[in-house]
């Protein structure tokens, strides 16, 4: 019999732990069936530079550059869960996926990547 897996990404301050500054450092949570464990991704930002309800950085400069790195982890989380979908790759498969996210070449196929990769994890719940 086969497992399944929930999987579950998101990035959160942790305002108990503010650097010199007053701006506390963002996790990555991450939930595996039910399960969830948090990792630093050293990076500090102020509160006042971050979205609660869609956890990631807002504004400019040194934040902008934040809320790329969040991006990235979330775009490769998807890329993973939707490997994992498929079953097995190979190296042209991975750049052809890679491509697809290069700079959201392509939203619209990235939006259905992520609609199919989520349609499947509930029906194999």
């Amino acid at each position: 019999m086969e497992n399944f897996y929930t999987y579950n990404l998101a990035f959160v301050l942790r305002k108990s732990k503010k650097d010199n500054e007053g701006k506390p450092p963002v996790y990555m949570r991450i939930t595996i069936n039910e399960q969830r464990a948090e990792v630093s991704i050293k990076r500090n930002i102020h509160t006042d530079n971050w979205e609660n309800k869609a956890c990631k950085a807002k504004g400019y400069k040194s934040e902008v550059k934040l809320r790329k790195e969040l991006k990235c982890l979330s775009e490769n989380d998807i890329k993973y869960r939707y490997i994992k979908m498929i079953g097995e790759t190979n190296a042209e498969e991975l750049s052809n996926l890679e491509d697809i996210f290069y700079d959201d070449k392509d939203k619209e196929l990235i939006r259905e990547i992520r609609k199919q990769v989520e349609k499947h994890e509930q029906e194999n719940k």
